[in-house]
């Protein structure tokens, strides 16, 4: 894979900068750009892991970097969806595949929402 900031950019590796601990997460999620615009629609991620300080998945469609998207994720079936803002901070084409991988960092994320994270992660973790 090859890490992206935009159309001219040089593809590059990254260090760990992760500060929370993460999970495998395969539940449902959905991502809709914002502001959100008659044209844009809600588009499926596909997760693959979740931490209190974001999410990590694939699309389809690329996202550029610094993109602001509402992300609508159902921790369990049957659990209330958690609806949190976040920002693409990484982008980077897999190869062999018409797919991007997106790391998405949230942003202000209240207490309730962070409590119910910590859940989800560390359920998951011992999963």
């Amino acid at each position: 894979m090859s890490d992206f900031d935009g159309a001219a950019a040089e593809p590059r590796i990254r260090g760990e900068r992760r500060r929370f601990p993460r999970a495998g997460f395969d539940g449902a999620v959905a991502a809709e750009p914002v502001p959100r615009t008659i044209s844009t629609h809600a588009m499926p991620l596909l997760a693959s892991d979740l931490s209190e300080g974001g999410l990590g998945a694939t699309a389809q469609d690329f996202v550029p970097s610094g993109a602001k998207l509402l992300v609508s994720l159902e921790p369990a079936a049957g659990a209330e969806p958690l609806r949190l803002m976040g920002e693409v901070v990484r982008v980077a084409h897999i190869a062999f595949q018409d797919r991007w991988s997106l790391g998405i960092a949230f942003d202000a994320v209240s207490e309730a929402e962070r409590k119910r994270l910590r859940e989800v992660v560390a359920g998951r973790g011992r999963g």
